[in-house]
């Protein structure tokens, strides 16, 4: 383990005049990779985006920048890394500005987190599969308007589209965690993975048109007692 003093004598000796945490992430980091205030980006230099790829957030209440500045240039942010919200507990809503151009969540984003609301933005397209592994806390999701990849049910469900190109919803993405009771809509052809994993759910319908069920997608469902597949 490095002490403080060696610390600023090697930032002293790396041309930093002051030592701050910025300093501090930037030394011994990719220099793609930059702070900024409770965030962690990485940054691609060709494209001017930017990648969340971790935090240390302890609000309630994180809102994700629309872009970040570092050198004089602006960086969209497009994406959030796998597990950058990993293991929180102070944290409880997720939220963006109204012109966000956040475009995919990636698995496990809020993994073993006690996450309890997020609002998605219209310009966010891709939630990969598992970004909502382990979310016991998860029951509020609102679907800004013009979102032309996904809608909220019943302010239960979330559903999304297998082929972009078509304006059918055929895939179950999320279902609140405090949900009990569902009726899965006859156009759902797939239930996403992990999509009723560690909620209340007592009962759930599944129709004849679903053709694939996602890995985990009931995994510790423990008041699941009954489910149903109509003819």
């Amino acid at each position: 383990i490095i002490c403080i003093s060696l610390l600023k004598h090697l930032i002293e000796m790396s041309g930093i005049d002051d030592y701050t945490e910025d300093s501090e992430f930037d030394l011994f980091k990719n220099p793609n990779e930059v702070m900024k205030g409770d965030f962690f980006f990485k940054i691609n230099r060709e494209d001017k985006t930017a990648t969340l790829i971790e935090q240390r957030c302890n609000n309630a209440v994180v809102l994700i920048p629309r872009s970040i500045e570092h050198e004089g240039e602006e960086y969209i942010v497009t994406k959030i890394q796998e597990k950058t919200f990993y293991n929180t507990y102070m944290i409880k809503s997720i939220q963006f500005p109204l012109d966000s151009q956040i475009q995919t969540i990636e698995q496990k984003v809020f993994y073993k987190s006690r996450i309890e609301s997020i609002i998605i933005p219209p310009s966010l397209f891709e939630l990969q599969e598992g970004w909502c592994n382990n979310t016991p806390n998860l029951t509020k999701i609102t679907v800004m308007p013009n979102n032309e990849h996904f809608m909220c049910l019943e302010e239960k469900m979330i559903v999304g589209k297998s082929d972009e190109k078509s304006c059918i919803y055929d895939v179950l993405v999320f279902v609140s965690r405090d949900a009990k009771k569902v009726k899965i809509p006859t156009f759902i052809k797939r239930i996403a993975s992990f999509a009723f994993s560690l909620s209340l759910i007592e009962s759930v319908k599944i129709p004849p048109h679903v053709t694939h069920i996602g890995e985990g997608a009931f995994y510790s469902c423990l008041c699941l007692e009954k489910v149903e597949f109509p003819p």
